[in-house]
């Protein structure tokens, strides 16, 4: 696949492919990259589930969690704590609720495997919004689809298990087509769905917030959406501390110490440096966040980093979140922490994608393409024919 893509790259322009590309196929094209993603993304969960590979932590509690929603309506877990409890005492996510009508219909654990894929897919929709609000052309904008359904991030993401976090990468992605669309009444409702993933998922908004208000000059709305994300932030740790034991900040230790979350910004002002050494330094004294970050920019022919006006890079500052934590998780495509920032790197990249020349442009796409190929076959591909194997045994 690879040689057959990588000659495309010394094209000018997008000869090799003459024939007229409308709209409507675009459309098709994109459906058929959802579908590939559903596939591969949902088939590779479902193998786990059905070859025993699911743990307990997170899949066996989320089990457990929608049959007692399906039961009683109540996020009832007793394997979370070593008691009955609510999970939403250990996470606020009333996102959730959204599968619930589909998991009543298919009470199965592969309903919940197979749903994160298909939300996952969802956020082709406004990705595709978003490339034909900046003016980008058919052919750019298949190609960007492609880049979704194959980028790394999430195609292995997904593959331990489902998670809440999948509820990011669409619903943020929303959030930025409505802006752009200048729908700011849907962009607050959009705001208010990313609420309800997660008690961290303010910090999202608070980050866009920050790119509307020095960036785009927008700094009314800036300020209400942060107001928003701040209050519900603040809501939401309280309801933890009521309810069960907290937010959990541990994975921020190395720089909050026993001092919690308030002792973060008296740690920035004491020691910056120490900030920034925590960027790319991690326990095990690897280049892991190196290797992370080559996985989430090579993808996109770093066309997030390659901005034309500096107040677009605010767009990757949570990049933060995986990076300042020694939480080896946080920075490992193989996990679910990393579908929201993918959403803040294809925004960035449909941006500065569109202002490149259109002699930059298309050579800028396929390697990306090709980028995104080579890394699919090295990490999907195995793991789905590994799982087949041992589903054959």
């Amino acid at each position: 696949l690879f040689l057959l893509w990588f000659p495309l790259l010394r094209q000018r322009d997008f000869r090799l492919f003459p024939l007229s590309l409308g709209w409507r196929g675009v459309i098709a094209a994109a459906v058929g990259w959802g579908v590939l993603f559903v596939a591969v993304s949902g088939g590779v969960t479902c193998l786990r589930y059905a070859n025993y590979r699911t743990p307990n932590f997170d899949f066996g509690l989320f089990c457990q969690m929608f049959h007692n929603m399906k039961e009683t309506l109540l996020p009832m877990t007793t394997s979370e704590r070593n008691g009955l409890l609510s999970h939403f005492a250990v996470h606020l996510s009333p996102i959730w609720y959204v599968l619930l009508p589909f998991y009543c219909l298919f009470p199965s654990p592969y309903t919940l495997q197979a749903g994160q894929a298909v939300i996952l897919a969802s956020g082709l929709i406004p990705l595709y919004l978003l490339c034909r609000k900046r003016g980008l052309s058919p052919k750019s904008t298949v190609l960007f689809c492609a880049l979704y359904a194959l980028y790394p991030a999430l195609s292995t993401g997904g593959f331990y298990d489902i998670h809440e976090n999948c509820f990011l990468t669409p619903l943020l992605l929303g959030l930025f087509a409505c802006y752009e669309y200048r729908r700011f009444r849907l962009m607050f409702a959009a705001a208010l769905a990313v609420l309800l993933v997660k008690e961290d998922a303010a910090v999202y908004l608070l980050f866009f917030a920050l790119y509307l208000f020095f960036s785009e000059k927008q700094r009314r709305r800036a300020l209400l959406l942060a107001a928003v994300g701040l209050l519900y932030f603040v809501l939401a740790i309280l309801w933890l501390q009521w309810q069960g034991e907290g937010a959990m900040f541990g994975r921020y230790a190395n720089l909050t110490g026993d001092g919690g979350l308030l002792s973060l910004p008296g740690t920035l002002l004491r020691n910056p440096g120490f900030f920034l050494t925590q960027l790319f330094h991690t326990d095990s004294g690897d280049g892991g966040k190196l290797l992370y970050l080559f996985q989430l920019l090579v993808p996109l022919a770093g066309l997030p980093v390659l901005a034309r006006r500096p107040g677009r890079l605010l767009l990757l500052a949570p990049l933060l979140l995986n990076l300042l934590t020694q939480y080896v998780y946080q920075y490992d495509t193989g996990f679910q922490y990393s579908f929201g920032i993918t959403a803040f790197l294809f925004y960035a990249a449909v941006l500065n994608g569109a202002e490149l020349s259109p002699r930059l442009r298309p050579r800028a796409l396929l390697g990306a393409g090709a980028a995104c190929l080579l890394l699919f076959q090295t990490a999907v591909i195995p793991t789905l024919r590994d799982q087949l194997a041992y589903a054959c045994e």
